[in-house]
Order: C-alpha cells, then sequence, then structure tokens
C-alpha cells in the first residue's frame, strides 16, 4: 500500500471516541473546560442576582404598641404631704402601732380615684417609669419615711400571703370603700411588706410562693404582732412593716441569671405530645426561663472546645426529643421567619429581669420535607449585622422540646425548640442539595453544553471522514484512469467499493 493511500479510520465516525488523536482531545477537553467555567459563571451571576435579599429586624414593640395611650391629658399627682406628715407619727414603736383613720381616709380616696396609666405617665415621674424602685432598708428607716410619703413606689418579692380584707380594718370609709379589699404581704429581701390594693385585681389566678411586684404609694411604717422563729420555737413579737396602697399587683418574670441547670430539668420537660391539647408557649413555660437564664449566663461562651456538639439534620431532632434533650445542637440553613416575641407580663421594665422577650427565628433547610425546620429562641435583643429574614446562617444552642402549633391553612405542625447559647453567624456557603435549582440548572446547563460540544465534533469528524472518502475514491479513479492496476493496491473486501 503506498502512503498516499493510507488513511487512519475516524474514531467519532465508528460512533465511539476511539482512536482520537491526541490534538484533538486536548482541543475537546479544552473546550469542555471552557464550557464548564462559562456555565457555572453565568448561573452564579444569576443566581446572585435572584437571591433575596436578608431583610432587617423587626422593631421591638413601644408602650403604644402595648395598648398605652400617651397622648391621654395626665393630672399632675400632688396629694397633701405636709397635712399627711404633720399627722402620722412613726419614730417610736408606739406611733407605728398607732391607726392614724383621719391621714389614710385623705390619701386612700386619692390613690382610689386617680387612674393608674396617669401614675405611668406622669412627667414628674418619667425618668423612673411612673413608680420608683426603693431600696427596702430606705423604706425601713423612720427618718427617710417623710421623703417617701404619698410617693409612687414599686417593691418585689416572694408573695407569702393573700387575703380578702374589709375597709373597717384600716379604718378606711365604708361609705367610700363599700367592697372588701385585698391585701398582699411580700417578702422582700427577708422583710415584710403590705400591700393594700384599691385597683382592680390580678386577671389571673395569684399564686403564694411566686414573685410579685406591687406599685402603689407609699402610706407609713406600721408595727404588727407577727410570728417568728427563734431558737427553734414561734414567738409573737413586733415587726416594723412598710403599708403600701397599692395600684396594681403583677406576677413578675421568672427569669434570672442560672449557673448550673438544675438536674431534674430534662425530667420536667413535656413535649407536644405529652399535652392533651396544644403545648404552652415558651413564655407560659418556666423551664423556658431557666434554659434562658443559663443561656444569658453563659452566653457566646457555651458550648466551649470540649463539649460535644450535634449537628440536627433530619427528622429525629422531632421523632426522637429524648435523644437530643439539653445537649448542644448546631444547625443550618435559612431565616425564614423572624420575629420578637415580648414576654406577657404586665408592666414589664428593664429591672425586672436580663431580657424581656426573645427573638422566634425559623431556620429552614433546602428541603424542609426531610429536614424539619428548627425554631431557635434567641433570648436577648441585640444581634449581629446580617441577621435577619432571608439570611443563611449557623447557629448553636441547647435542644429544649418539641412544639406545636396551628399553621396558616389550621394544620397541627411540629417544629423542635432550641434555646441560642450564641448568636447566630451567617453562612458564607448557601446549603445546596440535589434539589437546589441552582444545582438542577447547573446539572442540566452543563450537560446541554457538553452535548453541543460533543455533537459538534461528531459532525465535524463524519463531515472530515466524508471528505476524505471523496478524496480517496478521485485518486483511485484517477490512477485507474491512467491504466495502473489498482486491484492489487484495495485491501480484502474492498473490490466492491471501486467503481
Amino acid at each position: 500500500m503506498s502512503r498516499g493511500s493510507q488513511s487512519h479510520k475516524p474514531g467519532f465516525g465508528a460512533g465511539g471516541l476511539a482512536g482520537l488523536p491526541r490534538g484533538e482531545a486536548m482541543k475537546l477537553g479544552s473546550l469542555f473546560m471552557l464550557a464548564l467555567l462559562f456555565t457555572f459563571f453565568v448561573l452564579w451571576g444569576l443566581r446572585d442576582q435572584t437571591r433575596k435579599p436578608v431583610l432587617p429586624l423587626p422593631p421591638i414593640p413601644s408602650r403604644v404598641d402595648k395598648g398605652i395611650d400617651i397622648k391621654v391629658e395626665v393630672i399632675p399627682w400632688r396629694p397633701p404631704r405636709r397635712r399627711l406628715n404633720s399627722i402620722i407619727r412613726q419614730s417610736t414603736r408606739a406611733d407605728r402601732v398607732r391607726s392614724y383613720p383621719e391621714a389614710i381616709n385623705i390619701l386612700a380616696p386619692l390613690v382610689a380615684d386617680r387612674p393608674y396609666t396617669h401614675f405611668l405617665l406622669d412627667e414628674e415621674y418619667e425618668d423612673v417609669g411612673g413608680f420608683a424602685l426603693v431600696p427596702i432598708e430606705d423604706l425601713l428607716d423612720p427618718a427617710r419615711s417623710l421623703e417617701f410619703r404619698a410617693e409612687p413606689i414599686e417593691v418585689k418579692g416572694v408573695l407569702r400571703e393573700w387575703r380578702s380584707v374589709l375597709p373597717s380594718a384600716f379604718e378606711l370609709d365604708e361609705k367610700v370603700f363599700k367592697r372588701p379589699l385585698w391585701l398582699a404581704e411580700l417578702e422582700v429581701e427577708g422583710h415584710p411588706v403590705q400591700a393594700l390594693l384599691l385597683g382592680k385585681p390580678p386577671d389571673s389566678i395569684v399564686t403564694p410562693g411566686r414573685i410579685y411586684k406591687v406599685r402603689g404609694v407609699f402610706y407609713r411604717l406600721r408595727d404588727i404582732l407577727k410570728r417568728v422563729d427563734e431558737n427553734g420555737r414561734e414567738v409573737e413579737e413586733y415587726v416594723t412593716v412598710p403599708l403600701l396602697l397599692a395600684k396594681s399587683v403583677a406576677p413578675v418574670v421568672p427569669l434570672h441569671l442560672v449557673e448550673k441547670l438544675p438536674p431534674d430539668l430534662k425530667d420536667r420537660i413535656k413535649d407536644a405530645t405529652d399535652y392533651e391539647d396544644l403545648p404552652p408557649p415558651p413564655q407560659a413555660d418556666e423551664n423556658f426561663f431557666v434554659l434562658a437564664g443559663y443561656a444569658l449566663a453563659h452566653k457566646n461562651r457555651i458550648p466551649g472546645p470540649d463539649d460535644e456538639v450535634i449537628f440536627v439534620k433530619g427528622r429525629g431532632v422531632i421523632e426522637n426529643p429524648e435523644e437530643y434533650r439539653l445537649k448542644f445542637v448546631e444547625t443550618r440553613g435559612e431565616i425564614v421567619y423572624m420575629n420578637w416575641e415580648g414576654f406577657e407580663y404586665p408592666d414589664m421594665r428593664p429591672e425586672d429581669a436580663p431580657t424581656l422577650g426573645y427573638w422566634h427565628c425559623i431556620i429552614s433547610h433546602s428541603q424542609p420535607s426531610i429536614n424539619a425546620p428548627i425554631s431557635l429562641l434567641i433570648p436577648w435583643a441585640e444581634l449581629p449585622e446580617g441577621i435577619g429574614i432571608g439570611a443563611v446562617v449557623r447557629a448553636r444552642g441547647i435542644y429544649f422540646r418539641v412544639h406545636a402549633y396551628e399553621n396558616r391553612k389550621g394544620q397541627l405542625s411540629l417544629t423542635p425548640l432550641v434555646v441560642a447559647t450564641m448568636d447566630p453567624w451567617p453562612d458564607p456557603l448557601k446549603p445546596t442539595t440535589i434539589a437546589d435549582p441552582f444545582v438542577v440548572g447547573a446539572i442540566i446547563a452543563f450537560g446541554l453544553v457538553t452535548l453541543l460540544l460533543v455533537g459538534m465534533l461528531v459532525r465535524d469528524r463524519r463531515r472530515a471522514a466524508r471528505l476524505e472518502e471523496k478524496l480517496r475514491e478521485e485518486r483511485v479513479r484517477r490512477r485507474h484512469a491512467s491504466g495502473m492496476n489498482l486491484d492489487a493496491l484495495l485491501p480484502s473486501g474492498e473490490e466492491g467499493r471501486r467503481e
């Protein structure tokens, strides 16, 4: 066979890649990489353009949002203090045992008739929130009682007694006070304080043993006989007790800093399946306040480097809550819901608790049907920049319990509650799976581009093969025309191809 008649068999002409020359293979590989890079950058740009922006944090409700009309015309609080001080004496025990019917019948009607909101919105007491927080030591000091006479104050302590009393028990005019009143006795830092409620009693059940706050005006110091424990036996002795004419008695947010979790906390926690009806919200669950106090006491310091952290994914956080209870967990996803949930306690003020609410965030994975969305409860107000609805974050906290609520469709939905112990931080990588639209689009686009390149190369190879065959046949025809014996040059089996 002459050199001019030799030709290689085209690999693509035969329908495969076998026998592809090295130069063309390198060309195909280069085109393949260029197509891959082009597809990636185009889709990445489209992804950045269609990504939802991170929304700013919702506002924390103010006093106006809580229904207090700040435009009401407030009558300044101007009780006759000089006259009251001229009547009341309390330097000695005899003075404090005495009753002063004239004085209480001057002050009590003024307190009873004054709207509660007038105390809150009085400009003279605006800097103390309407009612001043007075240390119990100052209230018990007879020398300072003149300063506090008829002043709006607030005390907070453990409720020891709550009972109904007749107005005559305090020598009040029964023509003015026609109904029984309520008397609360609190223990404030080991000292008893009495409050005669002249306003509306609380809507909720008053429970002795819980912490309550009393808001009213200071009336006087009085000495009363009380049973006290002295060397293992009870005796009666006079105890000095501050008496307030109260406008409100309300429970205090049961939240304080906790260094260690109670050993029985795990046994006290109930999941949604333990309730016949919907479980209480977190702010109505005392176990939540314990966890929140623990998280606040160790904010951004737990979990530590030696603590085990479980990455929660799938439905196990709902189906097997006992496996995760009170353990450190981590989640990752997009914030799809975020709202400030204020504690539903009356007359809240910053001094009541380390925080007066929490951020409720729902962190959703890209496949919520497979991975349960996580309800993250963040018990502090300040959050890092970039945290909001639409942000992709990582978060760590303590697994609390399974909660249940009715969704917009009226169906029951279950969600795991996690109390955050650290600020959530933005995750630079968006969580993706095979079902992510970007991944699906990238796969489809890359496949189309690859098929296009392969098709173009196959087409070119086939054209080149046909052209080479025609050229070969033309050379054979010319040699035959010149009288050359071409049968010897044709490979076996190719006689039929010569015209």
